[in-house]
This record gives structure tokens, C-alpha cells and sequence, in this order.
């Protein structure tokens, strides 16, 4: 049995939770190894061929301790993991985008990979955006280096595609196994982001006033045309939980408090992809909202926060959609019409 050690960012996001689930029950015969949060320990407990280490296991905290005397290094029983195992795979979506203009700690983190690992794999991810070409190169040079990468989309499988192990494939969550078995209720489901916090290379941050009052326009409008809304944060650790909590408050919604629910994910995928099954239609900023509507064939309106989401809606050539530059001019009536 291959054993293979899975690189992830786990941070309670369902998107990213997603892609780890989807690629170990791809591969059944496989044993993976995942080094992360202790909350993982329960939420994938149902993963059989997944064993979960986290920085409190005694395991763990002795070889690092070890190995910071030996090796000098901080990440001393994930790098052990690595070498032990057959290959790593560095699965996840928005992974190579140059927040900073120092970036030597993320390229540092990268090249380990390669170079703690037998083989190495990058799998459903795009490149971007950046800001210096320096940035791009040096990612081009490490790349070269792995022995697979997938791009997610054809904007960043071009920048690489002189490189002969890179390949375009769709993101993985367009693996998703579906099952439209569910009742659809006359319900809009929103998922939101923060946009607090977000003032670096790529600021967003200056557009949160103006995403929030969207968000409330277009779900009283909803509401003002009969549907019930769920709003459905996707990643509380990043500030989904608290934008809902925040979208909800205005008073404009005061005589609609019995149409509107909260859901947050906790590490049940099941249940919160559930809710978007069970829906009628989607409005998502989250970019995996966006996927798993498709998946389940719901009209969905995309909110492009990012070029990760407008480079998969010119990939499928989809127009219908609104940017975050032009929330505060767009028509409420002709976006719901135009779904």
C-alpha cells in the first residue's frame, strides 16, 4: 500500500476540506498522512485510509523536540513524515498568490516539499495573482522541479504549460458525487465571505461596506419575492460567521426574522452540502458555493471576489455574474432575472 502524505491548507474551510475527502476516497488503496489541527482527528474520523497527526500528540511533540536539537529545524516530525512516506501531494486551490512583497517563507515552505519528499505532486490549484515577476519565475523554477502539477485553470496551466508535468484538469470538487435526491425548497442560499482583514497586495478590503449592503439588497429582495434564505459560512476562522451575523442585523429585515437561517460549517461536509442540495438557488462569493451549484444543477449567481473565480467562469464561458468593482451600480431585478 502507497503510503502518501497529504499537504493541505486545513483551516475548518469546507472547500479545502472537501478536496481532502475527495482525494481519499479516490484512492481507497492508498494510506494517507495529514499533520493538522487536532480538529480534523474528529471531523475525518470516518476517513479509513487517513491517519491524523496534530502538534498535541506525544508522538509528534517528542520528535519535534528531537529534531530541533538534531536538525535544527522547527517542522521537524512533518519533514520526518515526508521522507517516510512514498510521495507528498499538495492539494488546495488558492495556494501561490504573492500577498506580500516578501514571500521567502511561503517559496521556503514549497521548495521543502520537494525537498523532503521522494516524489511530490501539486494537484487543484491555481497560480495568482501576483504582483512582481520575480515571483512567477521563482514558482516556475520550483514547479519544474515536482514531478505532477495540476492547474485548475487554463490561465495558470499557460504561464506553466512549457513545463512537461503540467496539466490542466477542472478543480477537484467537480469530482464531488452527487446525489439530487433531495426535496428543493423555495429557498436562496448565500454563502459570504469577510472582506475584513484582506489589505494586502490585493486589497478587498475597501469594498466590505459596499459587499455587505449588496449581500442585504439582493437577500430582502428574495425575501420580498417569497423565498426563504440560508446564509451558510463556509470557513468560521475566516470570518464567514461573523459577515452573516453582521449582513443580518440591518432592520431591513425585521419582519422576515422567520425566513432567514444561519448555518455554520463545523467539519460535517454532508450536512452543509445538504443545505445547497435543498436549495433553490445559489449565491455564492465562496468559490467552491459556486462549484458544488453547478454540481447540482442549481441557477447560481458567482460574486467575484477574486480572479480565481472569474478565470473558472471564462474557462466554462459563463457571463452572468457580479465583481466586486461593480456591486454598487449593478440592477438587483436584472441579476435575479438573469439567473
Amino acid at each position: 500500500m502507497k503510503k502518501i502524505f497529504v499537504y493541505a491548507y486545513m483551516a475548518q474551510n469546507l472547500g479545502d476540506d472537501l478536496m481532502v475527502r475527495i482525494l481519499c476516497d479516490r484512492y481507497p488503496n492508498a494510506q494517507f498522512y495529514l499533520y493538522s489541527d487536532k480538529f480534523y482527528k474528529t471531523a475525518f474520523k470516518d476517513i479509513k485510509n487517513l491517519i491524523i497527526y496534530s502538534s498535541e500528540d506525544k508522538e509528534v511533540k517528542f520528535w519535534n523536540k528531537a529534531l530541533k536539537h538534531i536538525k535544527k529545524t522547527t517542522n521537524g516530525f512533518m519533514e520526518r513524515l515526508m521522507e517516510k512516506c512514498d510521495a507528498t501531494v499538495h492539494i488546495g486551490g488558492s495556494v501561490f498568490i504573492q500577498h506580500n512583497d516578501d514571500y521567502s517563507a511561503f517559496l521556503k515552505a514549497d521548495a521543502d516539499l520537494r525537498k523532503f519528499s521522494k516524489k511530490v505532486y501539486l494537484i487543484g490549484s491555481n497560480f495568482g495573482p501576483y504582483k512582481d515577476e520575480q515571483y512567477y519565475l521563482d514558482y516556475h523554477q520550483l514547479l519544474s522541479t515536482y514531478d505532477g502539477v495540476s492547474f485548475r485553470d487554463y490561465y495558470s496551466y499557460n504561464k506553466f504549460k512549457d513545463i512537461p508535468h503540467v496539466v490542466y484538469a477542472p478543480d477537484v470538487v467537480f469530482n464531488y458525487q452527487t446525489d439530487n435526491s433531495s426535496n428543493v425548497e423555495h429557498r436562496v442560499l448565500f454563502s459570504t465571505i469577510s472582506l475584513a482583514g484582506r489589505n494586502d497586495n490585493f486589497a478587498i478590503i475597501q469594498y466590505w461596506e459596499v459587499y455587505r449592503k449588496f449581500i442585504q439588497k439582493l437577500a430582502k429582495r428574495y425575501l420580498e419575492l417569497g423565498y426563504k434564505i440560508t446564509f451558510l459560512s463556509f470557513c468560521e476562522p475566516q470570518g464567514d460567521f461573523y459577515e452573516i451575523n453582521e449582513i443580518v442585523k440591518t432592520h431591513d429585515f425585521d419582519c422576515f426574522k422567520d425566513k432567514i437561517e444561519i448555518n455554520n460549517y463545523n467539519g460535517n461536509i454532508e450536512e452543509s452540502i445538504s443545505l445547497i442540495k435543498e436549495s433553490e438557488i445559489i449565491v455564492g462569493t465562496r468559490f467552491h458555493s459556486i462549484i458544488l451549484g453547478w454540481l447540482f444543477n442549481k441557477p447560481v449567481l458567482p460574486i467575484v471576489y477574486d480572479n480565481k473565480t472569474l478565470q473558472v467562469l471564462k474557462d466554462m464561458n459563463l457571463k452572468n455574474y457580479a465583481s466586486l468593482e461593480e456591486l454598487e451600480k449593478v440592477s438587483i431585478d436584472d441579476l435575479i432575472g438573469n439567473i
